[in-house]
């Protein structure tokens, strides 16, 4: 019989293909205070709604069953601190700003 060579990982290494950073479902834009512009990526469910963390998870985007709309602040189920607001079933749009936000947010599609 002939003789056999055996095949290893070691005898082929496998190249490494860099992983693509994650792409950003949505992003907050304008001139607000406190600053919650950034990208915003999925992060489970709230409210019977996918809700959605700043990349460094300090504000979320997140469906308000009382207030009946979507709502950006640092704590997805409290209005309590400065937030913004959208009454609509649409999370893309212009947000109005409540107890102490400043200036009018957007919610765009996608990374900014």
């Amino acid at each position: 019989m002939g003789s056999h060579k055996t095949i290893s990982a070691s005898s082929y290494p496998i190249p490494t293909v860099p992983v693509p950073p994650p792409v950003a479902d949505y992003n907050v834009t304008e001139t607000i205070t406190p600053n919650a512009n950034c990208n915003y990526f999925l992060a489970g469910v709230y409210g019977g709604k996918s809700y959605y963390r700043r990349v460094d998870g300090i504000y979320f985007i997140w469906w308000s069953t009382g207030a009946v709309g979507w709502v950006i602040s640092v704590n997805p189920s409290s209005l309590f601190g400065p937030y913004w607001v959208r009454y609509s079933p649409d999370i893309v749009g212009i947000y109005e700003n409540r107890n102490g936000a400043e200036e009018l947010a957007r919610v765009s599609a996608g990374p900014h």
